[in-house]
């Protein structure tokens, strides 16, 4: 099996590829908790859509209950929250520390039929409109899963919607080291697969927002050229999200919480519906991009080399001060 590390690409960013170092989780040194991020589980006088552009957020994490949910539920996401910005680099607090981000939970996705709908969409409408919050993501209670209810906040999904919030609000962009080298790590994932002997893929229509190339051969290898249709309209860039509507690719974030949630509790085999592969099933198991050949359903699984690019920012960004 072709091994890819260490492997170095340029990408025409003014810094190095954090795929390009031979071992980042060894050489990464434990950055201080310096930066404080505020965390609060409630908010004065928010609570309807008609309160919402009255709603004073100061900087830090909200995590607010919206609709029938626990105390122990409301707690089950404050923890994960908390180890989040525990364990990540003090660049990455940094961040955090200078927004106003919302954390909902609530039971199942707002379809505008719920008690809470209006509020949540209130919310996100002031996000889009640049007002009174920078971030938003929502935690579901009782999410109906083909029939199955799912209960995320017992789960280690807090992890994942955080990892995809700092993608989508927090991480600066190209304006900050943290935010290129994320969108740097994505594009070593891509150019690994579109160029290198891998047997992984990866479909984006999913986190696509519209945002994919008009150009087939600029798409990464797994996702059609059009991505076809989402509730009878058509979507040939990528499925819409409701709540994000910002114009960019949701991939990167989402790929990037779904391996974070995976390195936390490997045992709950956490994967994604996105990645396929030339033959075989994926294998929600391995250590992460480690090329161990004796894991799992290899090379069909999360130890594959292809995913070195992403983990390595995931060892040095966020998983920095775990112990």
């Amino acid at each position: 099996m072709f091994k890819l590390k260490p492997i170095c690409i340029a990408l025409g960013l003014s810094l190095t590829l954090v795929g390009c170092k031979e071992d980042s989780s060894s050489t990464s040194k434990p950055t201080p908790s310096a930066t404080k991020v505020n965390v609060y589980s409630s908010i004065d006088n928010c609570a309807t859509a008609a309160d919402v552009p009255n709603c004073h957020f100061e900087n830090g994490v909200y995590i607010l209950k919206m609709g029938n949910v626990t105390d122990i539920q409301q707690q089950a996401v404050i923890t994960q929250v908390n180890n989040f910005l525990t364990w990540a680099h003090d660049d990455v607090r940094k961040q955090f520390s200078q927004k106003r981000v919302i954390v909902g939970i609530t039971e199942t996705e707002p379809d505008g039929s719920g008690l809470h709908d209006d509020f949540i969409m209130a919310l996100a409408d002031n996000l889009n409109n640049g007002n009174n919050i920078d971030a938003i993501e929502l935690v579901y209670s009782a999410l109906n899963d083909g029939g199955t209810v799912i209960d995320e906040t017992t789960q280690e999904t807090t992890y994942q919607k955080l990892m995809q919030m700092f993608d989508y609000y927090v991480d600066g962009n190209l304006n900050t080291q943290v935010g290129a080298e994320l969108l740097a790590s994505y594009e070593g994932f891509k150019f690994i697969l579109n160029t290198m002997p891998t047997t992984i893929r990866f479909d984006e229509c999913n986190y696509g927002n519209g945002q994919l190339s008009t150009d087939p051969n600029q798409r990464i290898k797994g996702t059609p050229s059009d991505c076809g249709t989402d509730d009878g309209d058509p979507v040939p860039n990528g499925k819409l999200d409701p709540v994000h509507e910002l114009p960019s690719n949701l991939n990167p974030g989402a790929l990037l919480g779904t391996i974070y949630e995976y390195k936390v509790k490997p045992s709950n085999q956490k994967s994604a519906g996105e990645i396929t592969t030339t033959s075989g099933t994926f294998t929600a198991a391995g250590d992460v991009a480690s090329d161990d050949v004796n894991s799992v359903g290899y090379p069909n699984n999360w130890a594959n080399g292809a995913f070195t690019p992403l983990n390595d920012y995931l060892e040095t960004y966020f998983f920095v001060n775990k112990k």
